[in-house]
């Protein structure tokens, strides 16, 4: 298990930082490295493919629980962040 899964609850094929390169206060510098064989580049612009915005903004927000949970690792990983409520119908 890598440092980042100790922190997170986020698993492959959706964990989105691979490694923590160096944090210092509220500073955090993570890496993720976007593989060319990633399924979702196969339908995203195929020939020109980029990576989707929702998923590096994903990246940042695990990165964000990955420094908060370094800070204080008894801290809830949603901690911080608002609820969404999804109602059936």
């Amino acid at each position: 298990m890598t440092e980042v899964e100790k922190l997170i609850p986020h698993r492959p094929p959706f964990l989105f930082v691979d490694e923590i390169v160096s944090h210092q206060g509220e500073t955090l510098t993570a890496r993720r490295t976007w593989r060319a064989d990633e399924d979702f580049y196969k339908g995203h612009y195929p020939g020109a493919p980029i990576t989707p915005g929702v998923l590096l903004s994903e990246a940042v927000f695990q990165a964000v629980i990955t420094s908060r949970r370094r800070r204080d690792p008894a801290a809830s990983p949603l901690q911080g962040f608002p609820r969404l409520k999804v109602h059936r119908r």
